[in-house]
Order: structure tokens, then sequence, then C-alpha cells
């Protein structure tokens, strides 16, 4: 019955409205006196209910003595049903068209960047692997990440063997993540700066050698699942040669 009173609201009737029509598709040709004992409504609030019901063509009223109420077209709600379907699968569609149109799109600066990295972390259900320097700690990235692997999701991360990033490398680590040392001999000198997020989501960036300055880092992000599986095999090919973390 609920179900019943949630259809109706959408359809743009009120508690009492609802109400007073499913007692009359119940029970038929009502007076207002039984309509409102029924729904187990005020009759007064019964009486300006049914009226609206009738102005809005959904019951007629019976020119008889007591004045009676019955639904005027019990096929009615059902087209109106289908039409809420209808609309409601071409606004599906024109989403999914403008979202289509907008897989790409580009981040610039290094701060927007990290911004974007650290919310991917947090909507990151199964799978979060990322090819990082780790050469600087950024609080909210590393609490991020922590909430992640506690929420079961799998966070992985190639890196550089770096004297200089000992300290972060462990300190990732002892967040829950897994880490493996970039094989620089079967994939050359650069380290690329991707993330792969569920396997859906994707991030490549460019930043130094190529790009000095902070403000100048470019990040191509992507929501096209094709390349994202791309980036995804390219990840766990360098992590099947990268050397184990401790």
């Amino acid at each position: 019955m609920e179900n019943h009173y949630l259809l109706l609201s959408r359809l743009g009737m009120s508690n009492y409205e609802a109400s007073l029509y499913l007692a009359l598709a119940k029970n038929g040709s009502q007076t207002v006196t039984h309509a409102a004992a029924a729904a187990h409504i005020p009759r007064t609030k019964a009486y300006t209910s049914l009226l609206s019901l009738e102005q809005k063509g959904y019951i007629v009223s019976r020119k008889v003595t007591p004045l009676h109420y019955e639904i005027s077209d019990p096929g009615r709600i059902a087209r109106e049903i289908d039409n809420m379907k209808d609309a409601a699968l071409h606004l599906k569609k024109t989403i999914e068209s403008q979202r289509n149109e907008h897989l790409f799109s580009i981040i610039q600066g290094k701060k927007a960047i990290i911004d974007k990295i650290a919310f991917e972390n947090k909507r990151a259900e199964k799978e979060v692997f990322s090819c990082n320097k780790l050469s600087r700690i950024v609080h909210e990235n590393m609490e991020t990440l922590r909430d992640s692997v506690k929420r079961g999701v799998d966070v992985r991360f190639i890196t550089l063997q770096s004297q200089a990033h000992t300290k972060n490398i462990a300190l990732f680590a002892e967040a829950g993540s897994r880490i493996r040392y970039f094989d620089e001999k079967q994939f050359g000198p650069l380290l690329p700066r991707i993330s792969i997020f569920d396997g859906k989501r994707a991030r490549l960036t460019i930043g130094e050698p190529e790009v000095s300055r902070d403000e100048d880092y470019i990040t191509l992000f992507t929501e096209s699942e094709s390349f994202s599986l791309m980036l995804r095999s390219h990840f766990l090919s360098m992590w099947e040669k990268g050397q184990k973390y401790k």
C-alpha cells in the first residue's frame, strides 16, 4: 500500500487525495462520508480533496442524492505511469550522452591534480593502482588511502628506489599500501605518472622533467573504461616485473 501512496504522490496527488483515490479504487462509488471513513481522514478534508481530484480529472461525481464519487478512467493512472517511464528513460539517455561527451578532461596545476586523486581515492570501491615517486606526503591523500584500505580497497604503488624517499615509502606501506619498485631496465628510466581507479577511471599526468613549475602540471583524466583497462594492463605488467618492497 505504501508503494501506491508513493506512486500517486509522484503523479501530483496530496496525501489526502491519494488516500481517497485508493479508497474509491477499492470500494467503488462512495459518498463523501463513506470515502472519508474508508480513507481514515476528516470529512471536511475529504470534501475539498475530492473536489480537487475531480478538477484534475481523476474522479467524477454522480449527480444523485447524496452525492457519490467514483474513478473516472481506471486506465489513466497506468498511462501516466508509462509516460513517466518514457520520460525517465529519455532523461537517462540524455545524461548518458552528455557523459560520453566528457569522457576526457584536463586538470591543470599540481594542487588541483592532488585534490582530484584524493577524491578518486575516496570514490574507489575495489582497487587503486598508481605509479608515483612518493616524493611528498600529502596529509589528505594519506588519510583517504588509509580509509580506502580499511574499506578493503586493494591499494598498490609502483615507485622508484630512492634513498631520499625511503621514509615516505615506509609511511605509505604502513598505511596499508602494497609497494613495488619500478624496473628501469625493463621499462626505461621514466616512471609513468598514472593511476587507475576500479579499472573504470584513470589519470595520466605530465610533470617534471618535461614541466618545471607546479602550476603547469597537466593531468588527462578519463572515465573511459577501455582506456582505463589499457593503463591497468600496463600497470600490472610493470607490477609483475617490479621488486617487492621489503
